[in-house]
C-alpha cells in the first residue's frame, strides 16, 4: 500500500462501520476510528496511549507479534488472523484482524494499517458447535465402551443396514469378526419366516410409533439357527438416525418351553384317555346289559332299542368332539365384520332363547368392526357360549351381549342371569370332560378356548353364584393399513 492511497484510508476512517487503526512500526496506535473504540470499549485518547499488543489476549499476543515482525522485515506485506481482543470491561471480542504495510513514495514502510472485523457471534457459534460435537463424541465413545462390555447382543442399524455389532452379538451369531455383516441388511441375519415382523417394525420406526419388544429366529454364520428376544431403541449414530437393538439369546428357554409343552400335551392326552374311557364305558355298559337282557327275553321291546340308540348317539357325540379337539378344521382367515357375525348368531339363537323363556339383549356399534378371522369358527364360539347361557337359566332371564372396542381389541361380553359357578369350579372350566351341566362333555368350552387362542385373542370368565356368569372374549382388530 503506498502513501498516495492515504486519501482512501482517511475516507475509510470517517465512513467505515468496521474498526480501523493506523499503527506505528513499533506497534503503538497513531490513529483509531470510532468503530474500533465502540468495538473494544476504549475512547480515542485511551487507545492512542496504548500499544497494539495490549488489546490482544495474552495467549494470542505472541503469535501476532511474530506476524508484526514479519511485516517489519518485509517478509510479507499483509496478513490476516483471528484473534481475541480484550474489551475494556474484560470480556473477549473475537476479531478477524487484517494488517498491511503502508509505504511512502520511496517505497519505505512508514506505518501499519489494521482492520478489525467483529466475528464474535460466528466464533461463539463455532466454538459451541465444537463443544457439542466433542460432548457427543465423548458420549458416543462411552456408549461404545458400554456396548462392548455389555453381555447382551447389541446391533446398530441405519435404514435396515448393519453398522455395528458388539462382541456379544458376534458370539450370538457365531461370527469371528464384524466385517462379514457390516454394511449388509438385517434380512440376512433374521430368518425369512420373521421378515414380516422385521418390515412391520421398520414401518413403525419410520412413522414414529412405539416398537416394543420382539422375538426373532436368526441365522448364524455356521448355519445354526437361534431364537432371540429384545427391544429396539431409536438413537443417533455417527451423526445420523439409527436404531439400537439389544437382544438376548432365548434358544435354550425356547427348547425348555417346547419340552414343557410336549410334557403338557402328554398330560392332557392322559386326561383325555381317562375321560374317554370313563365317558364311553358307561353307555357301553348299558348297551351290553340290554343286549344280554334281550337275549333272555322271547319278545323284544322297542324301548330297549331306543335306549341303545340313545347311548350310541352319546358315544358318537363324544367321538365327534374329540376329533374336533384333536384335529380342528382348517382355519381360513378372511376380512370379517364381527358386528355382522354377532347379528347372525343372535338371530339364530333368539328362537331357542324364546322357547326357554329367555331374551337376548344386545348392544354394539352400528359401524363395522373388521377382524382377520375364520367367521365360522368364531360363530361356533359364540353359539357355544350363548347356548350354555340359555341352559344355565332354568327359570328364564336375560342374556346381555355387549361389543366394545378397547385399544387394538374388540371385546365381546356375554352375561347371563343364571345360577353362576362356584369359585372352586370356575378354575376348572376348559379342562377336558369337566362340565357343570348334567348332560355335557366339557369339550365344547375347551374347543372354544383353542379357537380364540389360535386367533391371537383371549377369553376370560367371571361368575357370582346365584347371580350369573360373564364370558369376555377379546379379538385383535385389523390395522387400518390392512383394511384396503
Amino acid at each position: 500500500m503506498h502513501l498516495r492511497q492515504a486519501d482512501l484510508i482517511d475516507f475509510a476512517f470517517n465512513h467505515a462501520s468496521i474498526g480501523m487503526a493506523i499503527v506505528s512500526l513499533e506497534g503503538r496506535f497513531i490513529q483509531v476510528n470510532r468503530a474500533l473504540c465502540e468495538l473494544i470499549g476504549y475512547n480515542e485518547r485511551e487507545l492512542l496511549s496504548m500499544n497494539f499488543m495490549s488489546i490482544i489476549q495474552h495467549d494470542d499476543a505472541e503469535e501476532h507479534r511474530e506476524c508484526f515482525n514479519q511485516l517489519a522485515c518485509r517478509e510479507v506485506e499483509a496478513f490476516h488472523t483471528e484473534k481475541r481482543c480484550v474489551h475494556k470491561q474484560g470480556q473477549m471480542v473475537w476479531c478477524m484482524i487484517v494488517t498491511s504495510l503502508v509505504f511512502n513514495e520511496k517505497g519505505e514502510p512508514i506505518f501499519l494499517f489494521a482492520q478489525f472485523h467483529d466475528i464474535t457471534a460466528n466464533k461463539l457459534t463455532e466454538l459451541a458447535q465444537k463443544e457439542v460435537a466433542a460432548v457427543l463424541k465423548e458420549k458416543e465413545e462411552s456408549l461404545r465402551i458400554l456396548m462392548e462390555e455389555l453381555p447382551l447382543a447389541v446391533l446398530i442399524t441405519q435404514n435396515g443396514v448393519c453398522k455395528y455389532l458388539n462382541a456379544a452379538a458376534l458370539e450370538l451369531i457365531e461370527a469371528d469378526s464384524a466385517e462379514r455383516y457390516l454394511g449388509t441388511s438385517t434380512n440376512e441375519i433374521v430368518d425369512p419366516c420373521d421378515h414380516e415382523k422385521l418390515h412391520e417394525r421398520r414401518r413403525k420406526y419410520r412413522h414414529g410409533e412405539k416398537m416394543g419388544s420382539v422375538k426373532y429366529k436368526v441365522n448364524c454364520y455356521n448355519g445354526d439357527t437361534k431364537y432371540v428376544e429384545g427391544i429396539s431403541i431409536p438413537a443417533t449414530y455417527c451423526g445420523e438416525r439409527a436404531v439400537i437393538g439389544v437382544f438376548q439369546d432365548i434358544t435354550e428357554r425356547k427348547k425348555e418351553e417346547e419340552r414343557m409343552l410336549h410334557s403338557e400335551k402328554l398330560s392332557i392326552c392322559g386326561q383325555l384317555a381317562a375321560g374317554v374311557a370313563h365317558e364311553i364305558r358307561n353307555p357301553l355298559t348299558s348297551i351290553n346289559g340290554f343286549i344280554k337282557l334281550m337275549r333272555t327275553l322271547k319278545h323284544e321291546k322297542d324301548q330297549y332299542y331306543d335306549i341303545i340308540e340313545a347311548e350310541l348317539k352319546s358315544i358318537e357325540i363324544i367321538c365327534n368332539e374329540l376329533l374336533l379337539l384333536a384335529k380342528p378344521s382348517v382355519m381360513t382367515r378372511t376380512k370379517t365384520d364381527i358386528v355382522r357375525v354377532l347379528e347372525q348368531v343372535i338371530a339364530l339363537m333368539s328362537v331357542q332363547a324364546t322357547l326357554k323363556n329367555c331374551a337376548i339383549v344386545a348392544a354394539y356399534p352400528q359401524e363395522a368392526i373388521w377382524l382377520s378371522c375364520d367367521p365360522n369358527q368364531i360363530k361356533q364360539v359364540f353359539l357355544n357360549i350363548i347356548k350354555n347361557a340359555i341352559e344355565a337359566m332354568h327359570g328364564g332371564g336375560n342374556i346381555h351381549i355387549d361389543l366394545t372396542i378397547h385399544g387394538e381389541y374388540a371385546h365381546i361380553s356375554i352375561q347371563d342371569e343364571g345360577c353362576g359357578i362356584p369359585p372352586d369350579k370356575l378354575q376348572m372350566l376348559g379342562q377336558p370332560f369337566y362340565t357343570t351341566k348334567e348332560s355335557g362333555t366339557g369339550l365344547g368350552l375347551m374347543v372354544s378356548y383353542n379357537i380364540i387362542d389360535n386367533h391371537g385373542g383371549s377369553m376370560s370368565v367371571e361368575s357370582v353364584p346365584d347371580q350369573g356368569t360373564t364370558f369376555t372374549i377379546s379379538l385383535p382388530i385389523m390395522e387400518s393399513a390392512d383394511l384396503y
